[in-house]
């Protein structure tokens, strides 16, 4: 199973079961960096593979995550495209509903 998630600092892949999750989650963000970026799928894997962190999500039970992220500031404008705009869409609809 494998998700993408956009908080506002990063960008995180989420895979499981621990045999295969830190191989899934980092060739997902590779093809999702790619994407975003409109970049070559070997450009996204040195640009992963030098600026990801990879943090274990859950390795307590047998539905073990790992996580694959890196930093939204490194992605530029492109970060922005990430799920349609959504995150920034629904930020700036917070930010006026805030103001009335």
């Amino acid at each position: 199973m494998s998700q993408h998630i956009d908080i506002p600092a990063d960008l995180w892949q989420c895979d499981k079961p621990l045999e295969d999750a830190f191989r899934i989650a980092n060739v997902e963000m590779i093809n999702w960096v790619a994407e975003l970026l409109e970049i070559s799928t070997m450009d996204a894997y040195q640009l992963v593979s030098q600026t990801s962190l990879s943090p274990a999500g859950n390795v307590v039970d047998t539905v073990y995550t790992m996580i694959c992220k890196i930093p939204k500031k490194l992605l530029g404008e492109a970060a922005l495209k990430a799920f349609g705009g959504a995150h920034e869409s629904l930020r700036a609809r917070a930010q006026e509903w805030a103001n009335r």
